[in-house]
């Protein structure tokens, strides 16, 4: 199994080719490196779980919900009473990407002794994403 380690969140994309302070729609999409290259992974047939942190809001439940649909193994995402699910907004201006984050979410603020260490037993290949 390859578990990778984390952030999970909300990427808000932009519709319009404008800059962020004039976008008018955006269209909700799951995101966060280390959760889209798991997916990717089972949808290789590669067995693949996510440790992460997200709010105990609607948008955690959201995620939670998505990657378990991919067959993402979620057993070590620990849920934040505190702090809310990430999000970031994309704006796309002539196909140049760009990005705002905000640092106080959960997914920031995962300690790894919130974490059943269990994993260790069956993980073949342990993954660090760049945002934690």
């Amino acid at each position: 199994m390859i578990f990778a380690v984390g952030e999970v969140l909300i990427d808000f994309i932009a519709v319009e080719d404008v800059d962020l302070r004039d976008v008018k729609t955006f269209e909700k999409h799951p995101g966060g490196a280390p959760a889209n290259m798991v997916v990717g992974l089972r949808r290789l047939n590669v067995p693949s779980g996510l440790i992460s942190k997200v709010g105990r809001d609607d948008f955690g439940e959201f995620l939670v919900g998505k990657l378990r649909e991919e067959g993402v193994d979620t057993r070590y995402i620990v849920y934040d009473d505190e702090r809310n699910t990430g999000v970031v907004f994309v704006q796309l201006k002539q196909a140049e990407p760009s990005f705002l984050l905000y640092d106080q979410v959960a997914y920031f603020n995962l300690r790894i002794d919130e974490v059943d260490k269990s994993f260790l037993d069956e993980a073949d290949l342990l993954h660090f994403g760049g945002v934690l």
